[in-house]
């Protein structure tokens, strides 16, 4: 009897409100309107379709609910082999994410490299070759550092660059060596980072004794490279005596790392030349 009567109150509610029905809900404004809590044993369809694995329940572009993934790439490759190649897109990848860092600067002996740029964006692919090119290391010298080279992502008319950061010019009026910055065809909603600059040198002194004073100096540390920290090579350190030119400590600088970091000064008081860290693509799909 008791089910009767449910099966009664149910089409009752049906047909008195123009198909719509409630359940904890007196008047319901759509096809089924849930007062409470819903416990569901099996699985959910939206439209027929079964979601898989990891997917969650969202709207699509035309306002209906489908089943998706929350993180459009799921896989990525990356690249660090200096140089120009290609990369095949998969079978059914119609969408890649792609990053680019520019090489880093090279030091001098007066200051630190900058770092190289960095940019990313989204592209639209089919089947074919993605063409990249990962930027070489700038190296340091006397008496300037070269600039890194630059990284670039281009599929058919699609295409960013993150240029690499300057080369330290080796000059002693404390001028910094500028970092690489990007750019990018229209349509890709492409966006990126500078490169950090180098820093020059910084010398200062003081007094030992009542006779004996002491030079320092501080080394310009390498720039970061765009969107990444702590790739800029350290600066060299040292402590002379500026009479004799006599050298009582010294901290020698260190290479930039990668991706795009630039080089660290090595100082004008002796140890080995410094080197900036290359670029790096990676392409997410």
């Amino acid at each position: 009897m008791k089910k009767q009567l449910l099966l009664f109150t149910l089409l009752f509610s049906f047909f008195a409100n123009a198909q719509n029905v409630g359940i904890g809900n007196a008047s319901p404004n759509e096809k089924l309107d849930v007062t409470g809590n819903i416990n569901v044993t099996g699985t959910i369809k939206t439209n027929g379709v079964d979601g898989t694995a990891n997917q969650v329940l969202m709207k699509n572009s035309v306002g209906n609910l489908t089943w998706g993934d929350i993180t459009e790439f799921k896989n990525h490759v990356t690249f660090t082999a200096v140089g120009s190649s290609s990369w095949t897109v998969p079978a059914g990848v119609t969408r890649i994410q792609v990053e680019a860092w520019g090489g880093g600067g090279g030091p001098s002996a007066n200051g630190g490299g900058g770092g190289g740029g960095y940019v990313t964006a989204i592209f639209t692919v089919s089947t074919g070759s993605v063409s990249y090119t990962v930027g070489t290391a700038g190296v340091g010298g006397v008496p300037a550092g070269t600039s890194g080279g630059n990284s670039s992502v281009t599929f058919s008319t699609q295409s960013v660059t993150a240029f690499g950061g300057s080369g330290d010019n080796g000059t002693v009026t404390f001028a910094v060596a500028p970092g690489g910055s990007f750019s990018g065809s229209s349509g890709t909603g492409f966006y990126g980072a500078p490169g950090e600059a180098g820093n020059p040198n910084s010398y200062g002194g003081y007094q030992l004794s009542a006779t004996v004073f002491k030079e320092t100096l501080k080394g310009g540390k390498g720039g970061d490279g765009g969107n990444s920290i702590n790739t800029g090579g350290k600066g060299a350190s040292g402590v002379r005596d500026p009479g004799t030119f006599s050298v009582s400590y010294m901290s020698f600088g260190g290479d930039g790392r990668m991706p795009g970091g630039g080089g660290g000064c090595w100082g004008t008081w002796g140890g080995s030349i410094n080197n900036a860290g290359q670029g790096m693509v990676i392409i997410h799909y």
